[in-house]
């Protein structure tokens, strides 16, 4: 039964790449720890950031699907997601709003603090100055 979710889980979002073997409470596992590190202070790149990120896009894909509703595993999964994807909100409300025609909330603003190399790649990219985390 449980494989039966996985599998439709993965027609709907269709990982790639390290992702592609990830069940789905492996990509909320993903999602959570990664709000955590940016809650703590980013200390990857940029290109790191975005490209985790790509969790939480794997997820709409997942959360725009009603087929996948029928699943007492994702409504729980729903509900985890909600309460991250609350704790992130509050870390970039405080963070400057760079992509505002971004098809995502997540992707339009930036964390306030981040590691050196985020804060210099943001800068030069974005023209904006964030926060060193030590």
């Amino acid at each position: 039964m449980m494989e039966e979710f996985f599998n439709e889980f993965r027609r709907v979002v269709r990982p790639s790449g390290r992702w592609s073997s990830w069940s789905p409470y492996q990509f909320v596992d993903g999602w959570r720890t990664f709000v955590g590190e940016v809650r703590d202070g980013w200390t990857e790149d940029y290109y790191d950031y975005e490209n985790d990120l790509f969790i939480r896009d794997c997820l709409q894909a997942a959360l725009d699907h009603d087929g996948l509703n029928s699943w007492d595993a994702w409504q729980q999964l729903r509900t985890q997601i909600e309460g991250i994807d609350n704790d992130f909100r509050e870390v970039l409300a405080e963070g400057p709003l760079v992509k505002p025609d971004a098809q995502w909330w997540w992707r339009a603003r930036l964390p306030p603090r981040a590691g050196e190399d985020f804060v210099e790649e943001v800068e030069r990219i974005f023209k904006v100055k964030l926060a060193l985390v030590d």
